[in-house]
């Protein structure tokens, strides 16, 4: 009775521990110093493709989901939010519209999650580990709508307990390499120079833009 009562006490422990844990507040500290560029970029306000559930929490030897992993305040626009923030890191103006992509006179950035994914694992509390991956497709286009950057960036994380750090090591990993694209003089070249970086050997039919 007493190792029965024992087991239904550190469950219960357990599962306080991670679902008060299952959020995160997207955050750009902790991104790499970059060489400064120059320009005016817009920025979309939002992003369709992120959405508030962003994986679970899980229970038990047999990984039962039971809590939703979530991002703090509204998703869409808080992923841009640290991109707009990225972006000005390396020296850019920025004006942040509606659209996807926004339509306007600079170079407008856009991006498309393919995966925001976060799980973890209790089955060993005390000890919680938990990880997961970030993908996502970021574009930048010409007033006229042409593309002149394109690429997908990945990064992971891993962590004890808390999904916040976890969540924001993957994401910090993915704006670096977007910081350190942007300040490059490939990208410079692509999205400003004549005819958005023409002569650069591109990956994508019709797109100009730094080799991957």
């Amino acid at each position: 009775m007493k190792t029965k009562k024992a087991l239904t006490v550190i469950s219960v422990i357990t599962l306080a521990v991670f679902i008060a844990s299952c959020s995160a507040k997207l955050t750009t500290r902790n991104l790499d110093q970059v060489p400064k560029a120059d320009g005016e970029l817009t920025v979309a306000k939002k992003c369709p493709t992120m959405k508030k559930g962003i994986g679970w929490g899980t229970f038990t030897v047999f990984f039962i989901p039971v809590a939703k992993i979530k991002v703090e305040g509204q998703p869409d626009e808080e992923l841009m939010r640290v991109v707009n923030e990225t972006v000005q890191h390396v020296g850019y103006k920025t004006e942040v519209i509606d659209g996807n992509p926004p339509v306007s006179d600079n170079p407008a950035i856009s991006v498309e999650v393919k995966k925001f994914k976060f799980y973890n694992y209790t089955w060993f509390f005390p000890l919680v580990f938990n990880w997961g991956t970030i993908k996502m497709d970021v574009k930048v286009t010409s007033p006229d709508g042409n593309v002149l950057w394109q690429k997908e960036y990945i990064g992971k994380g891993s962590g004890w307990y808390d999904f916040d750090p976890t969540v924001n090591k993957a994401l910090i990993k993915v704006l670096n390499q977007l910081a350190a694209d942007m300040a490059s003089e490939q990208f410079q070249s692509a999205v400003f120079g004549s005819q958005g970086g023409a002569g650069l050997e591109s990956n994508f039919p019709g797109v100009a833009c730094a080799a991957y």
